[in-house]
Order: C-alpha cells, then structure tokens, then sequence
C-alpha cells in the first residue's frame, strides 16, 4: 500500500504541475476479489484523499475499444469493405473486437484470470502428462478460437494495443501509431 500510495501522490504532484483539476481515478478489479478491492480503496482514500472507481472486465474493454476506436480512424480509409481488428493484451484478458466500416460488429474475449490460471492448474494437477504441454495446449485453443475469428481480408488491419515488445519495436519516440504491412511484419519477426 505505501508504493501504490506514494505512486499517487507522485501523479497528484504531476497533475497539479499541469494545472489539471477535471479527472477521474479508475483501477482494474479483474484480478482482485471483492474484499481485497474495499480494503485497498478504502486505504487510498484515507492515505492520499481520492476516491477510486473500480472497472470490471467489461468496462475496461470498453475502454480500449474505444481507444481502438480513436486508433481506427487514422488506419481506415474510406473503402467499403475495410475491417478493423483491435487486438487488446491486458493483465488479466487478451480481447479482439471487430469494426467493419468505421463501426463496431463483435468483441472476443480470452480471460487470462486468477481463475483461469486455478483451472489450468486443477488440470494440470489431475492428468499425467508434462504440465507445460496441457498449458500450451489449453492457451493454444482459446487463441485459436479468437484466431478463427479474424476473416481473410488483404484489406483489413490489425491494431495491437498495450503490447511493449512490439511498441518498443515499431514504435518511435513522439509517436503512437506505426503502419505496417504484413509482409514487413512477418519480415521482422524472423529477424
């Protein structure tokens, strides 16, 4: 508690420096249970003065579709037939959400929880074979059925938020978005 409270009073100072009075304080409840989440809330609120406001995991994919969203309008051109992929890698959910014409169809969610990691866990312990087999072979399913998602489309375009191995590669200073082409992609990928 004391790192997570120093931490906002260090973005309080930021703020004020910025002259910034108009915000709100959201933390991610995906991978905390009910009571862990009141204690921690309660902690911040007497330590630094703010009042938290929980998401859950639909609310935080929400909001990154329409950060995607944001993203998608400066990739899309106005040809008819252009999807949109917005691939989102959290903490705790990888989420693929579909646009077709500059609108939203379909979201996929792959939740990657505490409860998730019990379940692969429970398997683990209940079968024979090598652990990290039935852990790659759990993941790859739930992958693939989000993989199975994404049609064949050479006109469509893939955006990846909150991936930082790929940011650190592709993305330069000042900037937040990065067009690539498949072919340059899979080129540097090999490299």
């Amino acid at each position: 508690m004391d790192k997570i409270c120093d931490a906002i009073e260090g973005f309080k100072e930021k703020l004020a420096e910025y002259q910034i009075k108009d915000f709100k304080f959201y933390g991610n409840e995906q991978l905390i249970d009910e009571m862990s989440a009141s204690f921690i809330a309660d902690q911040i609120k007497v330590r630094t003065g703010w009042k938290i406001e929980w998401l859950n995991g639909g609310q935080i994919v929400y909001a990154k579709v329409l950060s995607g969203m944001k993203s998608q309008a400066e990739v899309n051109d106005d040809d008819e037939d252009h999807a949109t992929y917005l691939l989102s890698l959290g903490s705790a959910m990888i989420n693929l959400s579909l646009f077709k014409n500059n609108k939203f169809e379909s979201s996929w969610s792959l939740a990657l929880g505490p409860r998730e990691i019990q379940e692969i866990n429970e398997i683990t312990n209940e079968t024979p074979n090598d652990p990290i087999y039935v852990i790659n072979d759990y993941l790859g399913a739930k992958i693939g059925h989000l993989a199975r998602q994404i049609k064949d489309n050479s006109r469509a375009a893939v955006i990846i938020q909150h991936a930082d191995a790929l940011n650190n590669t592709y993305l330069k200073k000042e900037t937040q978005l990065t067009k690539l082409r498949t072919k340059n992609f899979n080129t540097s990928m090999i490299n």
